[in-house]
């Protein structure tokens, strides 16, 4: 409940003195909540402060639906595959240059088809092996956040991921190459989006369809292969998470 999580993150008697309202406001600062607008006279469509007009926040052309073999963009967008590169002694006329992939995914076996490596060469190992990375987000200060999307079909199964475990969420550092796993999700799940309170002190991620795992078979017999996140024998349902600090420090410090 977020009575529960107000309470973990300001305690019982900040609560009582400033109220359920402040404390709200308080947890996601100045992150706007979609559906709400402060201004009465506000449009539907954009978001305003109550005492200036309301900014457009769509204003692309919406995309069909397609089936071709591409990324397709909104009309006046345009984009690119990304890959590390420079020109040899930083000179754009050099006829050689340098290149390099951040990170493969993949197990910490060191095989060369299926092992993973950091941007430095050395090896994954067992707290940062991932497979499926699904979800990318880069934070203020540079941090890479990277979400897998491992299938419910082959997941905590199939050999080859099975040493993956559950999905899981990750961090790096660009600069260093170095990857730590920071959250693995519950059974059958896949952790999608992520966010921080400006101050970087507060975190949301989701937490998709959890259970997924479980077989037909095993649904219709009542054997559910997991309840996340009650635990009470009902059926596992997608929530999103709220993270902090202990000590009130910025995540991923």
């Amino acid at each position: 409940m977020i009575s529960n999580v107000l309470e973990a993150r300001f305690g019982r008697r900040d609560l009582l003195k400033g109220g359920l309202g402040e404390a709200v406001v308080g947890l996601f600062g100045g992150v706007g909540l979609a559906g709400c607008n402060s201004s009465s006279s506000g449009s539907g469509n954009g978001v305003g402060d109550g005492d200036s007009p309301a900014v457009l926040l769509l204003g692309f052309d919406p995309v069909p639906v397609s089936e071709l073999d591409e990324v397709v963009v909104p009309e006046g967008y345009s984009f690119q595959v990304i890959g590390r590169w420079s020109e040899d002694g930083n000179d754009p006329a050099a006829s050689t240059f340098q290149w390099n992939i951040f990170a493969f995914a993949g197990d910490s076996s060191e095989n060369e088809l299926a092992g993973g490596f950091h941007l430095n060469g050395n090896a994954l190992t067992e707290y940062n092996e991932f497979s499926l990375p699904d979800g990318l987000w880069i934070d203020k200060d540079s941090r890479i956040w990277i979400q897998l999307d491992i299938s419910e079909s082959v997941m905590n199964t199939n050999p080859v991921y099975a040493m993956m475990g559950n999905n899981s969420m990750l961090a790096a550092d660009p600069v260093t190459g170095e990857i730590r796993r920071f959250l693995t999700g519950p059974l059958g799940q896949e952790i999608t989006g992520v966010i921080t309170t400006p101050d970087q002190r507060t975190m949301f991620i989701n937490v998709q369809h959890p259970g997924a795992t479980t077989s037909a078979e095993d649904f219709a017999a009542g054997q559910l292969t997991g309840t996340w996140p009650d635990h009470d024998g009902g059926y596992a349902r997608s929530a999103t998470v709220v993270i902090w600090k202990d000590d009130g420090g910025k995540i991923g410090t």
